[in-house]
């Protein structure tokens, strides 16, 4: 294995962990995350939009974690790199949303607390523009 493609998995195996992991979580148990988004919303001009945003922000995370699923196995098997870079701008564009909502919530030190995950991705993401 070389160091690009181990780097390159390495990078996606993060987004399975992370946003797939997220996005499964958030439709088994749709319900309370939409409780959750609500009440993380309700002072915020975002407060009208929480019914729409939690399938969107499901529906990225879900996104970025299959597609990164698909680009593990297009990495082993030979056969390019492109679902993983698609993960990886999925996942980094997911990463920005839930910086922007929470910022917008004024919650800052949850939108500090992400801002690592995005850095992450990043990287990936820069890793995989170099190969």
């Amino acid at each position: 294995m070389t160091s690009q493609l181990l780097f390159q998995s390495i990078a996606l195996l993060y987004l399975v962990a992370t946003l797939g992991e997220s996005g499964l979580g958030k439709i088994l148990d749709y319900k309370g995350n939409l409780a959750y988004f609500q009440g993380q919303f309700k002072n915020s001009p975002l407060a009208g939009t929480t019914g729409l945003l939690l399938p969107v922000v499901t529906l990225m995370e879900v996104g970025s974690g299959g597609l990164a699923i698909a680009g593990l196995v297009q990495l082993w098997t030979g056969g390019g790199n492109q679902w993983g870079l698609w993960a990886l701008c999925l996942g980094s564009l997911n990463f920005i949303a839930l910086i922007f909502g929470l910022r917008m919530s004024k919650d800052y030190g949850g939108a500090a607390g992400v801002t690592p995950y995005l850095a992450v991705a990043l990287i990936g993401l820069y890793g995989f523009l170099q190969g």
